[in-house]
């Protein structure tokens, strides 16, 4: 989808150093947090196996954490693209699954300026997450 409509700002330029850059990036939130929240979203999950699977997203919103400490505002810098909205969806599952992600302060800062674009509200409400 990002290809079809890159020219929105959603997506880097497909074959761009940016677009490099950004599909690094969803590899990374897929591969190392993506499957760590698989066991914490199963009903009888016992205590060793949800903390492991803390132990292994906090090494991966620790590696966020120091990528934002940079000052940046998304994960590609100034702008907003697809993989924000993924890193969003990590961060909530997050926050469902019990893990405070406002431990880190620059991913603290960064949920709530994701959660101040009117899109993302739109979505949540649309999706149920936010009942005003």
């Amino acid at each position: 989808m990002a290809d079809c409509f890159w020219e929105s700002g959603i997506s880097p330029e497909p074959g761009s150093a940016r677009r490099t850059a950004m599909d690094a990036m969803l590899v990374e939130i897929e591969r190392d947090m993506h499957v760590q929240f698989a066991p914490l979203h199963q009903k009888n999950v016992d205590k060793d196996q949800r903390d492991a699977a803390f132990a292994k997203l906090s090494v991966q919103f620790e590696k966020f954490e120091t990528l934002f400490s940079d000052g940046r505002k998304y994960l590609l810098g100034r702008e907003f693209s697809v993989a924000d909205a993924y890193l969003f969806v990590a961060i909530n599952w997050a926050g469902i699954s019990g893990l405070n992600i406002f431990r880190w302060p620059h991913i603290g800062d960064y949920s709530d300026r994701m959660r101040a674009r009117p899109s993302v509200l739109a979505a949540m409400r649309a999706e149920g997450l936010i009942v005003d």
